[in-house]
């Protein structure tokens, strides 16, 4: 395919095997850390292209909503990375309320405008979802019973309505998968 990126905070990447192809990834500049997740989905067809999209999330997309990043191919949607697999995943950062921000000058600052951005329900017909939080991320609260940290996921079936709270003192990022 030749593709060649430098991907960068709040870039998703699409890659597609399909038939074949070589791939690898490495942190171009070796004196800083870097920290990314790399998922693999299972194929709902066969013998398909290659295919190969990246896409940014601007971070203030991600505030306090869930943002549809990758729909199945069973839908449309124009507004996000459309893949060959039973899933959506969306993301979304929730924000501490007003009274415990964090302040940390290593990491970029969000402006809290509301305290509504701390809380979502989200509503599935789907049987099973999983949550996983990111690193470094503030920890979120399930159906008000369960806590989540950092780098830690929860998969969570036959719930209609999943109400996901940031509990922390810094803002809290989180991917969330509906399988089917």
């Amino acid at each position: 395919m030749g593709n060649s990126e430098i991907i960068k905070k709040h870039d998703i990447q699409y890659t597609s095997a399909g038939t074949g192809i070589y791939h690898s990834e490495f942190n171009r500049n070796p004196s800083k850390s870097v920290h990314l997740l790399q998922i693999w989905f299972l194929p709902n067809l066969s013998n398909l292209k290659p295919k190969y999209e990246i896409k940014h999330i601007p971070k203030q997309e991600k505030i306090g909503t869930l943002k549809k990043i990758f729909a199945s191919n069973k839908e449309t949607d124009p507004n996000c990375i459309t893949i060959n697999s039973n899933v959506n995943v969306y993301c979304s950062i929730l924000m501490p309320s007003v009274d415990s921000i964090a302040i940390d000058q290593n990491q970029d600052q969000i402006q809290n405008q509301n305290q509504n951005q701390n809380q979502i329900e989200f509503r599935t017909s789907c049987p099973k979802v999983y949550i996983h939080v990111c690193e470094p991320s503030g920890p979120i609260e399930l159906n008000e019973n369960t806590s989540l940290n950092g780098g830690d996921g929860a998969f969570i079936e036959r719930e209609n309505l999943i109400t996901i709270r940031a509990i922390g003192n810094k803002p809290s990022e989180f991917l969330l998968f509906e399988l089917f």
